[in-house]
């Protein structure tokens, strides 16, 4: 569990884990990483990607007792959201652009058709990769619409149609048994 304001009315906030449900929470002090963080399971219970806003992107493989540094590429604001697919590759929104991780979150590449608001959602059907450029409040610039990749390559991203939004997605989702993919857009939809 993350948290949007500081701790303690200092200037970072930290991480809440809970391992009965959320009926006794552990508290793992903040980092000098701001506050507005989304935080993610990687390969096991005790392998962690928090993304800041302040302070690019951490992991850690002790349950939070020590930290690494793994992008200073910042996290959108707000929250994003990750995605794995099927062979292992780790995508992650950030501002600007999306991060992709071949080796678990322990170091990232920029793949994403650069921009100046960012990503918050990255999202596959088994075949393709789906996004986005969104912004809170509205994305700037032009209209725009989605972009996909093959879920093989992620670095290669073109235009999925001519369909614009005036924003792209907070969150993505897909449906596997009905073949749909979810969009919920800032100010879009």
């Amino acid at each position: 569990l993350t948290f949007h304001s500081p701790w303690a009315f200092k200037s970072d906030g930290g991480v809440l884990e809970s391992k009965d449900g959320g009926n006794n929470w552990i508290r793992h002090l903040p980092q000098s990483w701001g506050t507005g963080h989304s935080i993610w399971f990687l390969n096991s219970s005790t392998t962690w990607l928090i993304g800041t806003q302040t302070a690019g992107y951490w992991r850690t493989e002790d349950s939070g007792d020590t930290w690494t540094k793994v992008s200073d590429q910042l996290m959108q604001h707000g929250g994003t959201a990750a995605y794995y697919t099927p062979d292992g590759t780790l995508y992650v929104g950030a501002v600007n652009q999306i991060l992709r991780s071949t080796d678990n979150g322990k170091t990232f590449d920029l793949v994403g058709p650069s921009t100046q608001d960012g990503y918050y959602a990255i999202i596959g059907d088994g075949n393709l990769l789906y996004t986005a450029r969104a912004n809170t409040g509205g994305s700037t610039g032009d209209a725009d619409g989605y972009y996909v990749s093959d879920e093989t390559d992620g670095t290669t991203w073109t235009k999925f149609n001519d369909q614009t939004f005036g924003d792209g997605p907070y969150r993505m989702a897909f449906d596997a048994t009905n073949h749909i993919i979810y969009s919920a857009n800032w100010n879009a939809g």
